[in-house]
């Protein structure tokens, strides 16, 4: 790490954990550091700074690159599916000091991130970009924000539908295996909007390997 340096920060929050009896809090931060152990060692780039429990409720981490910023708060979203819900800001900005403790670092960034993190929790929203490009920003939050709405809403069904989709599973397949047919997977799919949020999902990490890309080329930091 650097001072002179501007990295990002993913920041996620772990909405409500503190009002879970103490049983279920355990085994929700159980799963919660189970990710995270897997994360750190499976990312690539790695971060800059792993991924931490930061203030009991929070999992913050500093990287180098923007390509896996959300794939990792998607990460925190799936394992906590059924358990909690998660909000996540992620910032690009200059950090205070070089430390191996993240909730010592400080700096525009972590201030950034502090201001962004209470407006999401007013407006009661999941996620806020600001890497930089006020109008990427806007894009990426909206495409975020919309393929979040529609998981919430979807019936376990669908949801396991999606998930399966995701691993790279066709429809053909799927119906094989749940012994359905395969027009009613198809519906299925289509009322959960699975597909929109697997074609939202891809062009926000598109988004975020070109911006990765600029920066490599423009020596952007």
């Amino acid at each position: 790490m650097n001072v002179s340096r501007k990295y990002y920060l993913l920041l996620v929050d772990i909405k409500g954990s503190t009002r879970q009896a103490l049983q279920d809090r355990q085994k929700l931060f159980e799963a919660l550091e189970k990710e995270i152990q897997r994360l750190n060692s499976s990312l690539s780039p790695k971060p800059v700074l792993s991924l931490q429990i930061s203030y009991g409720d929070e999992v913050a981490g500093l990287f180098d690159s923007p390509t896996n910023l959300y794939d990792a708060a998607d990460v925190f979203r799936s394992c906590l599916f059924d358990r909690a819900e998660v909000r996540f800001v992620a910032v690009y900005g200059e950090i205070g000091v070089v430390s191996e403790d993240i909730r010592k670092i400080g700096g525009e960034i972590f201030k950034r991130a502090d201001d962004l993190m209470r407006r999401l929790k007013r407006e009661r929203g999941f996620c806020k970009w600001a890497v930089g490009y006020p109008f990427l920003d806007q894009v990426l939050t909206s495409l975020t924000e919309m393929s979040n709405t529609l998981l919430k809403n979807m019936t376990p069904y669908q949801h396991e539908l999606y998930c399966r989709l995701k691993s790279g599973a066709s429809k053909t397949t799927i119906a094989t295996v749940l012994k359905k047919h395969k027009q009613s997977v198809s519906n299925s799919i289509k009322r959960g909007g699975a597909e929109l949020v697997l074609q939202a999902e891809e062009t926000i990490r598109m988004t975020l390997e070109r911006l990765d890309g600029e920066k490599q080329k423009g020596g952007r930091g």
